[in-house]
């Protein structure tokens, strides 16, 4: 779409349609065992919210694994300050310590612990519009970007990695 507020440059929108599923946009980038991920968004007023998760692994947009399987989840409710003003969303990830700070702007709004373990790292982000009915004023994204501090996942044994793998047969 238009950015709101910035003629002439484009954005996306994640919304939910009369008749359709929730819109869900999927963006890969490297892989990181911790590291931060910065966007600039609006939840316009009227709307019903996102969910925004860290993955591991493509998940198909239309997939809801791509929620329930994130590593890290946070769901962004209306009324959480960002009502048409253009907001800071930072995603700080540590899996080390098995949690992911999640703030807008300044403000703390969650500490995320680890809901799905993973061997190798985050390198998915997920946006999902939250509208369980037509949701014409969804989650607005200008831009997004990952600042890697550690790529480098540890070694596991390949028990490990059977064991995680029969997680998915």
């Amino acid at each position: 779409i238009e950015t709101p507020g910035g003629p002439g440059t484009k954005s996306l929108r994640v919304r939910r349609q009369d008749g359709k599923e929730p819109d869900t946009a999927v963006w890969n980038f490297p892989n990181g065992w911790s590291g931060e991920l910065t966007a600039r968004i609006q939840l316009p007023a009227g709307s019903q919210g996102a969910v925004i998760s860290l993955n591991d692994r493509f998940f198909d947009p239309s997939n809801p694994l791509g929620e329930e399987r994130a590593v890290f989840r946070f769901e962004l409710k209306p009324g959480e300050g960002t009502s048409d003003d253009w907001q800071d969303l930072s995603l700080r990830w540590d899996l080390g310590k098995g949690t992911c700070e999640c703030r807008l702007g300044d403000r703390l709004v969650a500490t995320l612990p680890i809901l799905t373990n993973t061997l190798n790292g985050i390198s998915y982000l997920r946006l999902r519009s939250a509208a369980a009915t037509p949701d014409p004023h969804g989650l607005v994204v200008r831009r997004v970007a990952v600042n890697l501090t550690d790529p480098v996942a540890p070694p596991v044994t390949s028990e490990a990695v059977r064991a995680w793998q029969d997680e998915y047969v």
